[in-house]
């Protein structure tokens, strides 16, 4: 399984437009893919049209309520699942900072999902605990900018 954040600290660069577009290439290609929707606003979600079933459900999986394939959802696309985001993506980093080996959690995480292919984290803007995460659980880290 290959690993591939979208990162940027700024917002409004294409992190999830580059997400979604490649990770539908990949699945497209044969490839087992799933979307990771790390970002609050849930436009990766969207663009997917995939929903939690649960309230809080990304709280739950960090804080390891819920197993983290119980999250993953269908896209229409062959291929192609998505783990949605939800607001309780907004307090990633304060979870996060409870845990025990709290810099490792979303590597930890991935290493239960060896079922695909490629994996793409959609990161939201910024710099914390939870970028670290995606850092550290990343096998490639791609930094789309605005081309001007």
């Amino acid at each position: 399984m290959t690993t591939i954040a979208l990162y940027n600290l700024k917002g409004g660069v294409g992190k999830t437009a580059a997400a979604v577009n490649l990770a539908y290439l990949a699945a497209a290609n044969g490839l087992k893919t799933l979307v990771w929707d790390l970002d609050p606003q849930g436009s990766s979600s969207f663009y997917l049209n995939v929903q939690p079933t649960q309230k809080n459900e990304s709280k739950k999986i960090f804080t390891g309520e819920i197993d983290v394939k119980e999250a993953i959802r269908d896209s229409a696309s062959e291929n192609l699942w998505a783990i949605p985001a939800d607001i309780s993506s907004r307090n990633a980093d304060l979870v996060l900072d409870e845990l025990e080996q709290s810099k490792k959690k979303l590597k930890n995480l991935l290493s239960n999902l060896k079922q695909f292919d490629v994996v793409f984290l959609d990161s939201p803007p910024g710099i914390s605990l939870l970028h670290e995460n995606i850092f550290n659980a990343a096998d490639i880290v791609l930094m789309p900018v605005i081309p001007t």
